[in-house]
């Protein structure tokens, strides 16, 4: 997110040895000497397509040479993940089984997929975020309650307390336990429609 270092997030036909690797190495994009493939493409915006990596060893720093020899990669192909002229990130595409070479049209295939992978990226960015204000407004209503009657303040949250203990007991699916989880927590906002002397008689 701060645009610091490149982390690898999920891969797909590794072996376990190899996802050791990927999960253990970040590339560092805020350090003006990094200038592995990953990094350039990163911050160039432009794919690459290397049909032997003995090519760049020229080009890469040791750890990403060695890095690229410990993931047994004869050929790979990188494409930037963009959105909107923002980087997002990075796909790459390692082959350790054969020696046949990777072509112009599979880069371009990656390509593609990539923008669909930043479309995706950035729609789940959009419903985080509407999430969060979901539960930024949860949060005002129910202290809106409370403020109305101090008397029973903090109520709604026990409540709710309670609900989601109990769903999970029973075993309901998240998508149910966070609908009551909701409904507990409004579940006295009608008070703030209640006149004061009815509300807080003694």
């Amino acid at each position: 997110q701060d645009q610091s270092r490149l982390l690898f997030q999920t891969g797909y036909g590794y072996t376990e040895k190899q996802l050791e690797l990927l999960k253990a190495i970040s590339f560092h994009l805020d350090i003006p000497e990094s200038r592995g493939v990953f990094v350039a493409s990163f911050k160039e915006q432009r794919p690459f397509l290397l049909n032997d990596i003995d090519e760049l060893k020229d080009h890469l720093s040791a750890k990403s040479y060695e890095f690229a020899l410990k993931m047994g990669a004869r050929s790979f192909i990188c494409c930037p993940i963009v959105y909107e002229g923002n980087s997002l990130g990075i796909m790459a595409v390692d082959n350790v089984e054969t020696k046949k070479p990777l072509l112009e049209r599979d880069k371009n295939l990656l390509l593609g997929v990539a923008n669909q992978i930043a479309i995706s990226i950035h729609n789940a960015k959009l419903l985080d975020d509407r999430l969060r204000q979901f539960e930024s407004i949860l949060q005002v209503l129910v202290a809106s309650t409370d403020a109305r009657d101090p008397i029973t303040g903090g109520h709604s949250l026990k409540v709710t307390e309670y609900v989601v203990g109990i769903c999970r007991e029973m075993g309901l699916s998240t998508e149910y336990t966070d609908m009551f989880r909701v409904a507990a927590l409004m579940h006295d906002y009608g008070k703030i429609g209640v006149e004061g002397e009815i509300l807080k008689k003694p």
